[in-house]
């Protein structure tokens, strides 16, 4: 990958990173008052996706490295 690739794909990752927040803000509001046991439910599906974009983060960085 050369260096402008790498310098387009980080600036997609933050563009990618602010979408989310901003998504993420919009939809507070609906879930300021919600019982206990959707809180878990929501926890447990954010983090599942959370891990899923970290498990894709680690093999890109694999990726990246010299051999």
């Amino acid at each position: 990958m050369t260096r402008n690739e790498r310098k387009l794909s980080l600036q997609e990752d933050s563009e990618n990173k602010l979408a989310v927040q901003e998504a993420l803000s919009m939809m507070a509001s609906a879930f300021r008052n919600i019982d206990s046991s959707n809180v878990k439910m929501m926890e447990a599906l954010i983090m599942q996706n959370i891990e899923k974009v970290l498990a894709a983060v680690v093999i890109s960085l694999l990726f990246w490295l010299p051999t």
